[in-house]
């Protein structure tokens, strides 16, 4: 029996972003029983803060896009470093919500007139 591994998934592309929210790409996960997200932060200025909300839909969103709900949140990330990776691992048996197509929604907030670089990956299991 061959172990599944790990299928990469670059779902938001290094940028620089303002205080503001946005989302990820999604992915169809509905047969993946791990999603393992990496935030990696390139660059700053101010004294930014991030928030990352797991969201999962049951239909494909290219379909309804109306349809998502939150499955896991994070806490606020607030100490942000250059150079700092960020990873999470969301287990479907233990996220009820965790169904179907999954996409993260970021927060950029923070003070004073906060600006952070950073890239989302998706790996998924």
């Amino acid at each position: 029996m061959s172990k599944k591994i790990f299928t990469n998934h670059a779902v938001l592309a290094s940028a620089e972003r303002a205080a503001s929210s946005g989302y990820t790409s999604f992915i169809n996960a509905s047969s993946e029983e791990y999603i393992f997200i990496e935030t990696v932060i390139t660059a700053k200025s101010g004294s930014p803060t991030l928030d990352l909300v797991l969201q999962c839909s049951p239909v494909d969103p290219n379909l309804d896009n109306t349809r998502w709900a939150t499955a896991a949140v994070e806490a606020q990330i607030t100490n942000v470093n250059i150079g700092s990776t960020f990873p999470k691992i969301f287990r479907s048996t233990a996220h009820p919500d965790f169904v179907g197509w999954v996409r993260v929604l970021y927060t950029v907030g923070g003070t004073p007139t906060p600006k952070l670089t950073f890239r989302i990956n998706m790996q998924s299991k």
